[in-house]
């Protein structure tokens, strides 16, 4: 009796290793799997960090626009870059590190304008951005040449995600048309989520524009006469200028805005309105 006891205890303990060899396996692919409770938990805790540098960061940036209007040396580089250094964060151009969270801020509308992560600087992913507007100056094209010997994560301008290009002779090569004037920040991560950023500054673009200087004037004019149509936008006269210093014997007769193949066809406005049509009429 004694033998079939132990024969059915030791029947009873190998069935109980193996029933937690089974449930230990279950709990640990439960636990640190995929899509376990420690990933899911890790996740969690990065969101609210981010969460809380970008609250932090908020603050900051709504005290700015308080100062904006009440401090009399307030500007938008260097007493912008003071204040967010004396709250513990690091300002490298338009990026700020809060707490190892980097977010792109607009320094014009004080505001976050994207949230780009974390991660380390990697000096050897090297950007070159050029800028080049079409006949018209309506729209410009932006070229960025990333050259990185390794593969990229993600790729984002102006706080968008952009399709990464394949990779030719470690150059990856892609073009990001505009139609407004702007800075334009490209950021680019690695596998590692190391990061790299430079800027494309567009400026030469037709826009809605005033006109208060002689010297204004003569550079609008000479933007006209280059190919800028100024189509659906609007240029206003807001003073009556003496173009006597350009228009005397010694200096040469006024040059005119535009002609029969360089047409002006916005709105131009002052004393009166005039249109392209009346202009060339």
């Amino acid at each position: 009796m004694l033998k079939r006891n132990q024969g059915i205890t030791l029947i009873a303990l190998v069935v109980t290793i193996i029933i937690l060899l089974i449930l230990a396996g279950v709990t640990i692919s439960f636990v640190a799997g995929e899509n376990g409770i420690l990933k899911r938990a890790t996740e969690a805790v990065e969101v609210m960090n981010e969460a809380e540098a970008r609250e932090k960061l908020e603050i900051t940036l709504a005290q700015l626009k308080i100062d904006k209007y009440s401090v009399e040396e307030y500007n938008k580089e260097t007493y912008i870059n003071q204040e967010i250094n004396k709250e513990g964060m690091n300002i490298v151009e338009n990026i700020v590190m809060v707490d190892g969270w980097k977010f792109e801020i607009d320094r014009d509308k004080l505001q976050i304008v994207s949230s780009l992560g974390q991660g380390s600087e990697n000096k050897k992913i090297e950007i070159v951005a050029k800028t080049v507007s079409n006949q018209t100056f309506s729209k410009a094209t932006i070229t960025y040449t990333i050259k990185f010997d390794g593969e990229l994560k993600s790729i984002q301008i102006n706080g968008e995600n952009v399709d990464i290009p394949l990779s030719v002779n470690n150059e990856y090569i892609l073009e990001k048309q505009v139609d407004e004037n702007g800075t334009y920040t490209i950021y680019v991560i690695d596998k590692k989520n190391g990061y790299q950023m430079a800027q494309a500054i567009v400026s030469e673009l037709a826009e809605d524009i005033e006109i208060k200087t002689v010297e204004e004037l003569v550079r609008f004019r000479d933007k006209v006469n280059l190919g800028a149509t100024y189509e659906g936008k609007k240029v206003t006269l807001k003073n009556s200028l003496d173009l006597s210093q350009l228009c005397n014997e010694t200096l040469g007769s006024w040059i005119p805005i535009g002609d029969n193949e360089k047409r002006f066809e916005g709105n131009f406005e002052g004393e009166r309105k005039y249109t392209a049509k009346s202009v060339y009429e």
